[in-house]
């Protein structure tokens, strides 16, 4: 079926990350409801130890990839 993904790409996964997702999903599905699932996601180089759980409860998929310099 159709997904809807929301992706939010920075370099630690913090609060900050966690607001954006949570607001951007509000606005974003109140003009555009998805026809299938609705799938959050942040591709991040870090994970607060303190947030990345909090993460996981609400959802939010987490990919963390390794910074290329």
């Amino acid at each position: 079926g159709d997904e809807t993904w929301l992706i939010e790409i920075k370099r630690v996964l913090n609060m900050g990350i966690l607001g954006q997702l949570d607001i951007y999903a509000i606005l974003f599905l109140r003009d555009y409801p998805p026809a299938g699932a609705f799938v959050r996601a942040a591709i991040v180089t870090e994970v607060d130890p303190d947030v990345g759980p909090i993460a996981i409860e609400k959802g939010i998929l987490i990919f963390t990839i390794k910074m290329i310099t």
